[in-house]
């Protein structure tokens, strides 16, 4: 039995270029993250990939992150 394919064309994963383009960010911000393990990543085979949920949550922490900073500072 064949596995269901799916409908969403968008990648699962993104290779250090195309997720450092999605961040907004350079490659070399990119691995300085994976290096301080503030963002997963994992390999197959000789690629080193990071998954779009796992962008999508790095980004949703960064935000929070942010916005409780800046009320931190309105309140002082």
């Amino acid at each position: 039995m064949l596995a269901p394919t799916r409908r969403d064309p968008r990648p699962l994963a993104y290779g250090p270029a195309e997720a450092a383009k999605a961040l907004g960010i350079s490659r070399g911000k990119y691995y300085q993250l994976l290096k301080e393990g503030r963002l997963p990543s994992f390999t197959l085979g000789r690629r080193r990939l990071t998954r779009v949920c796992d962008i999508e949550n790095f980004l949703a922490h960064a935000v929070e992150q942010a916005v409780a900073q800046a009320n931190a500072e309105g309140d002082a």
